[in-house]
């Protein structure tokens, strides 16, 4: 068989979308929103009655809520672990093979979920197919990103928020449908649908070529340069792969080879301060409250806005189709408007919705109200998806230099299932404890940490090669300056494309070629 199938260029990217990417990250929906539909299925319950929270009040009540969030939570746990192993696994196995070890790891949970018939086989298999599917999450963006051209980044590893989203859409009709039916199959059969995606994606990924980035951090350069020929859909001695190779080996020696240490001091490169905003960002991500949305929209539906349980099932699947609708929009306008000015969108569009949401809710018997709390939610979830699903993950991996690049996109990754497993495990005694309340906090959150985190902290990216990131950062004496740094970049110097993805950026004292 020839070498990814014979394709080049576009063509390689595209396949490689479709056949490994696609199957995987509709996984990754599926993953986060399969619970959601099932906790209230008398099948569900019976077989795990510690966490029925349906037919209990009182104290009993809220045990068994904190023991539905830990269960639930318990697969970012899983994630969070997976993570940290990056920073050691990715740059030894890998970007492929490290995805391919997480998807093995993910059937091997999903497995002992679907066949549970205890609380410590469903623990232990959320735990196991988190820890496998954190992996993925973790090296999945950075194998993409390594893998484009600059001017097409943006929109291919946004495509993963679609691809996200159609896994959540999966997930929320598979289950309405089920709402009908009867016995275990209405749980079991959900919980065992990710061992299919994760099968088509693990077969096809030994087809495509590992990062070519990664190949030349590892000294098979012979290796890289046939990488970087598919991808460019070039010969192998062209000017355009020579210069791209000498770039990135140039980067490497300004930045060092790097080590889990080096993320932590600044040096001329300042990798703690791109950890920090790596780090910051994906906790963001977490901490705005779309997670709580999404893994108790059920519980919103019913017990605040008063729908009945097969009501709120079809309100789930809905939103959950709105979200893969809409997901597009984020990958059309990533390399137009930027990376900060959608960040700032979004934070500060969620802050002004959840605010809403909390004064609606606050309301239940007023219908005007209720219609304008599940308005303000279907705008939330507008904002969350087009500017932080994809683009969270797309901005740690640009951020970070070659060098740490596997440190710190795995410690941003663990940061974001570290805040996801905080809000998944409060967010059941937030809602028992504050109701209504609750909202307010992601409001202020939202309007008064992440919109200011963004706007002072974090340099726009779109359309520079991942070498040239650097520079802005070289540039840079505190943690403030890397945002002017980018904006004088631009200002001062020139972007233009030329043979099939070379970028030049020439400042006014030199010019700097970026060969995709």
């Amino acid at each position: 068989m020839k070498p990814a199938l014979g394709l080049r260029g576009t063509k390689l990217n595209i396949g490689h979308i479709c056949t490994v990417i696609l199957p995987a990250y509709i996984c990754f929906g599926y993953l986060m929103a399969v619970t959601s539909g099932i906790e209230t299925r008398q099948s569900w319950v019976h077989t795990f009655p510690q966490m029925d929270t349906v037919s209990t009040t009182g104290s009993k009540e809220a045990e068994n809520s904190r023991i539905k969030g830990t269960v639930t939570a318990i697969f970012n746990l899983g994630c969070l672990f997976s993570a940290l192993s990056c920073i050691v696994v990715g740059d030894i196995l890998g970007r492929k093979r490290t995805f391919m070890l997480g998807l093995v790891i993910t059937i091997v949970g999903s497995i002992l979920q679907s066949s549970a018939f205890s609380l410590a086989q469903l623990t232990i298999g959320r735990f196991v197919a988190g820890f496998g599917f954190g992996g993925v999450t973790a090296t999945g963006p950075n194998w993409q990103s390594e893998t484009v051209q600059p001017r097409l980044r943006g929109f291919i590893v946004m495509l993963q928020s679609i691809f996200l989203c159609t896994g959540l859409a999966l997930a929320g009709w598979l289950e309405y449908g089920l709402a009908f039916a009867e016995g275990s199959v209405t749980w079991r059969l959900p919980l065992a649908v990710p061992c299919f995606l994760c099968l088509v994606s693990l077969c096809w990924a030994p087809v495509w070529p590992d990062s070519p980035r990664w190949l030349i951090k590892k000294g098979r350069i012979d290796d890289a340069r046939n990488v970087l020929a598919m991808l460019r859909d070039e010969s192998v001695d062209s000017p355009g792969i020579v210069h791209q190779i000498e770039e990135i080996e140039t980067s490497l020696q300004e930045t060092g080879q790097g080590s889990f240490k080096d993320i932590f001091r600044n040096g001329p490169a300042r990798f703690a301060n791109r950890a920090f905003i790596a780090v910051s960002l994906q906790m963001g991500q977490q901490i705005c409250g779309a997670n709580a949305i999404t893994f108790y929209q059920s519980t919103i539906f019913e017990t605040y806005l008063g729908m009945d349980g097969t009501l709120s099932l079809l309100m789930s699947a809905v939103l959950f189709t709105w979200k893969m609708l809409i997901a597009p929009i984020g990958s059309l306008t990533i390399d137009k408007a930027g990376r900060r000015k959608l960040l700032l969108i979004a934070f500060g569009g969620m802050g002004i919705c959840t605010a809403v949401m909390a004064g609606c809710i606050s309301q239940p018997s007023n219908t005007a109200a209720v219609h304008t709390a599940v308005a303000s939610i279907f705008l939330y979830v507008f904002f969350y998806v087009n500017g932080c699903i994809g683009l969270t993950y797309l901005y740690c991996s640009e951020i970070a230099p070659l060098a740490v690049r596997t440190q710190i996109t795995g410690m941003s990754t663990a940061s974001s299932w570290t805040f996801n497993f905080l809000v998944v495990e409060v967010t059941p005694t937030g809602f028992s404890s504050l109701g209504w309340r609750y909202f307010i906090v992601y409001a202020a959150i939202n309007l008064v940490l992440l919109v200011p985190m963004v706007y002072f902290f974090f340099p726009e990216t779109k359309s520079l090669h991942l070498e040239a990131i650097d520079n802005i950062f070289l540039d840079s004496k505190n943690i403030f300056q890397p945002v002017s740094a980018a904006r004088d970049m631009r200002k001062h110097g020139r972007l233009q494309g030329a043979h099939g993805g070379l970028q030049v950026v020439e400042k006014a004292t030199e010019e700097h070629m970026e060969v995709v």
